[in-house]
């Protein structure tokens, strides 16, 4: 996401037209967690990225989602 000012307006702007389409807006390639603050901020709900977990196959998504609700 960078330091950029214009960045927020523009992630703001995208975000707020895929909620005015009706669709869910997913932010791809969070690495950290200063940025899941930021995209909260902006209304954005969902997110994935080596900041959740490395790439996964799909046949282990299922108990990686539960074992991150449940907690260690």
């Amino acid at each position: 996401m960078g330091d950029d000012q214009e960045v927020p307006v523009l992630l703001r702007s995208i975000i707020k037209l895929g909620q005015t389409l009706g669709l869910q807006v997913l932010a791809e390639g969070i690495e950290r967690g200063d940025p899941v603050v930021r995209l909260r901020e902006l209304g954005c709900r969902l997110g994935q990225g080596f900041h959740f977990s490395p790439p996964l196959p799909a046949d282990a998504v299922p108990e990686a989602v539960a074992q991150r609700w449940e907690g260690p």
